[in-house]
């Protein structure tokens, strides 16, 4: 006979793994073709993981607190310094392997065809820098959550890519190579960004208006509220046109594209999907981040959620201080300095 769980107590723990899985990226779910078991699993072995590893995260900043207020003396001990240090060192391997357990744990989880997903996002990574540069000329749309506008123009200028020395400044020399871009290709397609541009500058003007507007509208003291709702409608249509806009743009632009070109942009088409999924895989440690791929470019300042593990590094947490153990981008749970 079976015995008899309270029902507060079942309750509980079916609310603490709801809440749970509702913290696992759907990007990984969709790309990597998860199941809700999976899910479950991967959810849970990650919980228990963070629960297990916060201790070495406290007694790591306390080490490095300490280290900091003997090194802030007039005389210091190297002593005290050298040893913090040690234990320090010693509490990162400790971390890691457990990470290394629990990664392949994570990886027991996965079927071979989904290892073969994971793999492809590392593929899909190495294309970012290209994915961005294309991006920037309207050969290719980043979905939502892939970044555009400014992010795109820094992480293309981090990633070092160096422009084209034919006079045609605002595609990258890597892009060129990659697509192997005739000197007339370019300059259609820089004729088109030309005019793209401009649209965009008048569309922000407009928006601009609008929204001083807006605001003036919003502080009178008796508010026009169908003039104040017009204007927001005419936002609205200016947004709207630009996306369709954009749309034409990057239809026309891509019509520059030869057949033998069409196999490269259709690889940067389907990187940019994953481009999202792989920083969450990444820093919920279902792959290792490969060297040549620094996680930064893909944040500067959001992170994905703590409570999932997917991928070989340390990962990322619910506050924005580093983890002690990383060194790509992702934060730590909630250990904090004592």
């Amino acid at each position: 006979m079976y015995p008899r769980i309270p029902y507060t107590l079942l309750l509980g723990a079916l609310s603490a793994a709801i809440a749970l899985s509702q913290e696992f990226p759907a990007s990984l779910i969709t790309n990597l073709q998860l199941t809700p078991a999976q899910v479950q699993t991967i959810v849970s072995l990650n919980h228990d993981f963070d629960q297990a590893t916060l201790p070495l995260q406290q007694q790591f900043y306390d080490l490095q607190q300490g280290a900091a207020t003997e090194l802030s003396k007039s005389a210091s001990d190297s002593t005290i310094v050298g040893d913090s240090y040690a234990r320090a060192e010693m509490l990162r391997r400790d971390y890691n392997t457990q990470l290394a357990q629990l990664q392949g744990r994570v990886a027991a989880v996965l079927s071979p065809a989904q290892i073969v997903l994971v793999n492809s996002l590392v593929d899909a990574a190495r294309l970012r820098g290209i994915v961005y540069a294309a991006a920037s000329t309207n050969l290719v749309k980043l979905p939502p959550g892939a970044g555009s506008g400014s992010f795109v123009a820094i992480a293309a200028f981090y990633s070092g890519f160096g422009k084209a020395s034919n006079g045609l400044q605002s595609i990258d020399a890597v892009l060129v190579n990659y697509l192997h871009l005739s000197e007339g290709q370019i300059a259609a397609i820089e004729n088109a960004n030309t005019g793209y541009s401009a649209y965009l500058a008048r569309q922000s003007l407009k928006l601009q208006q609008l929204l001083y507007e807006i605001r003036d509208l919003t502080a009178a003291p008796d508010i026009d509220a169908a003039r104040l709702g017009a204007e927001y409608v005419a936002m609205a249509q200016i947004t709207s046109d630009q996306s369709a806009h954009t749309d034409e743009t990057v239809a026309a632009v891509r019509t520059m594209i030869n057949p033998s070109q069409e196999p490269q942009l259709r690889a940067l088409d389907h990187a940019a999907t994953l481009l999202s999924a792989f920083p969450d895989a990444v820093c919920n440690n279902l792959l290792v981040l490969p060297a040549d791929v620094p996680l930064y470019f893909y944040y500067f300042g959001n992170y994905p959620s703590f409570a999932v593990n997917i991928l070989a590094s340390p990962r990322v947490g619910t506050s924005t201080r580093p983890n002690p153990f990383a060194s790509n981008g992702c934060v730590a749970a909630t250990a904090t300095p004592s």
